[in-house]
């Protein structure tokens, strides 16, 4: 009983803390000091554009991504870093917006994720 409880927790401590640093491919992090925040970037398929933010007060906020052309077909992931979980996707198809709303806890840092499912231009906004 005691080899399959450690056999348990050792697969459980390898998929949640070595596989998802493998899994992703970030091109560019960037530390966002304030929100509202907006950029224009490209974003390919293979890598993700990262925007880290911390909240000083809980509420909403709303991460919205709009494609530069109609060909171009970002995709967004918000994370809850502090709590190692993901808050919201969105991934619409190619010329569409993308939005996530998702409440934010005071003190928390999170990430939007960018990747371009077909590559392309986006606006980025992050809007508190």
């Amino acid at each position: 009983m005691k080899t399959k409880q450690f056999t348990i927790i050792l697969l459980f401590l390898i998929i949640s803390v070595f596989l998802p640093g493998i899994a992703l491919a970030y091109e560019d992090v960037y530390v966002i000091s304030g929100l509202p925040y907006s950029t224009h970037a490209t974003v390919t398929e293979q890598n993700m554009d990262v925007y880290r933010f911390t909240v000083s007060q809980s509420g909403q906020i709303e991460a919205v991504i709009r494609p530069g052309s109609s060909d171009d077909d970002p995709d967004l992931y918000v994370w809850d870093v502090t709590a190692g979980s993901c808050v919201g996707s969105s991934y619409n198809g190619a010329g569409e917006t993308d939005s996530v709303v998702f409440d934010a806890i005071a003190g928390h840092t999170y990430e939007v994720r960018v990747q371009g499912f077909d590559g392309g231009t986006s606006g980025i906004d992050v809007i508190s």
